[in-house]
Parts: C-alpha cells; structure tokens; sequence
C-alpha cells in the first residue's frame, strides 16, 4: 500500500509552496473541523505531516541543547498519544513511515537525521 504524504500528492514544486500550504490547510480542516468531510487522502496527508513535523522518526546527535531535546519530545509524545488511537496494520505503519520520509527529505525546514 502507498502512503499519500504531501509531497506524494503534490510533488516537490518550489514555486507551489501556497499551492501546498493551501492542500494541507485543506487537508486538515477536513480531518479536525466539524461538519466536514475528510477523504481518505486527507487523512493519509494529515497523519503524514504529523509524523514528519512530531519529529517522531528523527533522532539527535549529542550536540543537541536539553531545552530543544525537551521540545522534540513532547511533539513525540504527543504524536505517540495520537497515533495510540489508531489501529493500524504493520504494512500501514510501514507505508505511513515510508510517506514521512518522504515529506521529511523533501521538506525544505529538514536537515536533521532520519531513521
């Protein structure tokens, strides 16, 4: 199964960056705001970008400062208790790993280590 993450959906467009903030705003109230209906893609894309931005899959090296430390883990725990929800099988898990990868080498904010 593909994972749809961001990039997957919209593909990397340096000059689509309002096009892309726009999908994900979109993405988003589908999934969070009542009265709305979310696709399965927005959710796939939700999901993603919470893995990716929860820095969940990324690990620092031991320069890193104790007050950033802290921050990175409290967006992993709060991804841990979003993702404790859901019940998802291990090819999903896989798949949406696979679409933060993506989202992450190919979001311009990244440049730290990926698992």
């Amino acid at each position: 199964m593909g994972w749809r993450s961001l990039h997957t959906v919209l593909g990397r467009d340096k000059s689509g960056d309002m096009r892309r903030q726009a999908r994900l705003t979109q993405a988003y109230r589908a999934v969070f705001q009542p009265g709305l209906s979310a696709s399965s893609e927005d959710k796939e894309i939700v999901l993603a970008d919470l893995l990716h931005r929860s820095g969940f899959n990324k690990y620092f090296g031991p320069e890193v400062s104790s007050d950033h430390l802290r921050y990175a883990e409290g967006m992993r725990a709060l991804y841990g208790h979003i993702f404790g929800f859901l019940s998802l099988s291990d090819e999903d898990v896989a798949a949406l790993e696979r679409a933060a990868r993506v989202e992450a080498v190919n979001h311009s904010e990244t440049r730290e280590f990926i698992r």
